[in-house]
């Protein structure tokens, strides 16, 4: 006696989920992750070990920029960095104490293999007690200076192991994006 039709379709919906499954399966094991994250906390230990920076912006007037803080900022793909700054005692006879906020933009860099601070901004230099006019003077003096240090260090550098790992799935670092709680990025085919 022949199957009946309902049992058939059973039948053969069945073989061909057992297919789909094992072929989904064959297929998840050629195909690599799409991203790779590095959680805030992670980035914020890496953005650290690079300070304190101790840096003359002037004749006389040396700045040491220490105690990072890191903000994500997802809705404009950044991250902002707030800072305290001490300016040396030479000039002005007495040390300032006061606050440094950056934002900075990540990029993969090829060259070096490493992610690295782009389009670096100083968004505010305050110094207690140092009158608004040469405040606004010290912080045209410091934006160059800050973006160019900000830039030149590597946050995130991809060692021989991780070379080796993205090398084995064909796969390069590309677009970067910035979420609330950890910086994300994208896996590219080679």
């Amino acid at each position: 006696m022949p199957p009946r039709p309902d049992r058939r379709a059973a039948l053969f919906g069945g073989l061909a989920s057992v297919l789909g499954l094992a072929s989904g399966v064959v297929g998840c094991a050629a195909f690599a992750p799409r991203s790779v994250e590095i959680s805030k906390a992670r980035l914020q230990e890496r953005i650290a070990q690079r300070f304190p920076i101790v840096r003359r912006v002037a004749e006389g007037i040396d700045l040491t920029v220490e105690a990072p803080r890191l903000e994500l900022q997802p809705e404009l793909n950044r991250f902002a960095l707030e800072c305290n700054v001490v300016a040396g005692e030479r000039l002005l006879g007495r040390p300032l104490f006061g606050q440094l906020a950056l934002s900075s933009g990540l990029l993969f860099d090829e060259a070096s293999q490493s992610v690295r601070a782009n389009d670096v901004r100083v968004e505010r230099l305050h110094l207690d007690g140092l009158p608004a006019t040469f405040e606004r003077t010290l912080e045209r003096l410091v934006r160059p200076l800050a973006a160019a240090w900000l830039e030149q260090q590597p946050i995130w550098t991809l060692q021989g192991r991780d070379l080796d790992r993205l090398q084995t799935a064909g796969v390069r670092p590309g677009a970067i994006r910035i979420g609330a709680d950890a910086v994300s990025i994208e896996l590219l085919p080679r």
